[in-house]
């Protein structure tokens, strides 16, 4: 039943990442934390453990997904170099940094980030109202301080990644996302390498977490292309800030 339940979030989640690009992990993240505050086979989950399940998540999430734009050759390469060395290096020293923070200190900056995230998924191209030119080794520092972040908590960080490529090196969005996912890649691989020799879960619940994942994401964004995904990004940025402050609200309780 435990693995029966995580794989079933874990393809829900990709086909919600594939379909809108942002979400999936803080999604997967939300569901794991949801599930460990039951009694039973889910209490065992710590925020290590789910951290370290979300990185292989976001592994399959972003591979497949980079494999996809790649095909249709969406992406810029610049800001994959720079940026994707950036959120590799920082994402090594954001997986580190986790073992030094509290469990609960994970969950309230997390939900904190979670809050971000639904405001971001609420943008989109015709939103961004402001451009700068920033040097493209900007974006090795950026890509540093993001993979950090992204590190702690094992996910992508789409949702940020992504208006940083459009608003400040006018990439057009489809082109973004694309880039957005390679770096997301990045990251979590950076992510992985500290926690090779310390995963609690068996090998093959990651593999089949990595199998279904990769299969909700292709599928995800197949449909994204036969249908508008604009209200499904609202409504999961409505779950996002929902839950985001239920949380918030049983931390400080």
């Amino acid at each position: 039943m435990f693995m029966v339940i995580i794989l079933f979030v874990a393809v829900a989640c990709a086909f919600l990442n594939g379909l809108t690009s942002v979400g999936g992990g803080v999604l997967f993240v939300f569901s794991l934390i949801f599930l460990s505050t039951y009694n039973g086979i889910f209490s065992a989950l710590t925020m290590v453990n789910i951290v370290s399940l979300t990185v292989f998540f976001t592994i399959a999430c972003a591979v497949t997904g980079t494999i996809f734009y790649y095909k249709k050759k969406l992406y810029d390469k610049n800001i994959n170099i720079f940026m994707g060395i950036g959120m590799l290096i920082g994402g090594f020293i954001g997986s580190l940094s986790v073992n030094a923070l509290s469990n609960e200190m994970i969950q309230l900056f997390f939900f904190i980030l979670s809050l971000i995230a639904a405001v971001s998924v609420f943008l989109s191209e015709s939103r961004f109202l402001f451009q700068v030119d920033l040097s493209y080794y900007w974006l090795i520092l950026i890509g540093g301080v993001l993979g950090i972040i992204g590190g702690i908590f094992g996910i992508g960080l789409g949702f940020l990644v992504l208006p940083v490529i459009v608003i400040l090196y006018k990439v057009p969005i489809k082109k973004a996302i694309g880039s957005s996912l390679f770096c997301a890649g990045t990251l979590t691989i950076g992510a992985l390498i500290p926690k090779v020799y310390t995963i609690d879960f068996g090998p093959f619940l990651i593999i089949a977490v990595m199998v279904v994942a990769a299969i909700g994401t292709i599928f995800g964004g197949i449909t994204s292309v036969i249908m508008k995904s604009n209200l499904l990004q609202n409504i999961v940025a409505i779950i996002l800030i929902v839950v985001s402050i239920r949380f918030l609200l049983d931390w400080i309780i």
